[in-house]
């Protein structure tokens, strides 16, 4: 018998999910929910608030200016440059922006998060867990 028949009978009988199937869903919860994060924030921006954008640019503005700071004044500057220059994002790059999370996301792996044979034994030599086994 293959190995990956085993396991299968394994999970089975037992009524155990392995750790693959598990990530893929943990990534496809992932992709659902920024798609419809990404639908609601699209829905609310183009037709329940369309000034959403430029209001909060607007406030941005307002803020910066009462800082004290020379970065606050210079915020305010460039977001006032983003207004006058009718720069805003528009509701459908604001929406794409949040589906974009999702190639970040599935971009981390559990094989990409292991450390490789070098950096596992240098681990287990600053533990004293060096046990002389090569």
């Amino acid at each position: 018998r293959s190995r990956r028949a085993h396991i299968s009978r394994y999970v089975e009988s037992h009524g155990l999910v392995t750790y693959s199937a598990l990530w893929m869903q943990g990534i496809l919860t992932f992709a659902a929910g920024s798609l419809i994060m990404s639908a609601a924030a699209f829905i609310f921006m183009r037709w329940i608030y369309p000034d959403f954008i430029l209001d909060t640019l607007r406030l941005g503005v307002e803020f910066y200016r009462n800082e004290s700071t020379g970065a606050g004044a210079e915020l305010a500057e460039e977001f006032q440059a983003i207004i006058d220059r009718r720069l805003a994002p528009s509701p459908f790059t604001i929406a794409m922006v949040w589906m974009s999370a999702i190639r970040r996301r599935r971009s981390v792996s559990p094989a990409s998060t292991r450390p490789n044979r070098s950096q596992a034994r240098e681990t287990r030599h600053m533990c004293g867990a060096e046990t002389g086994r090569r």
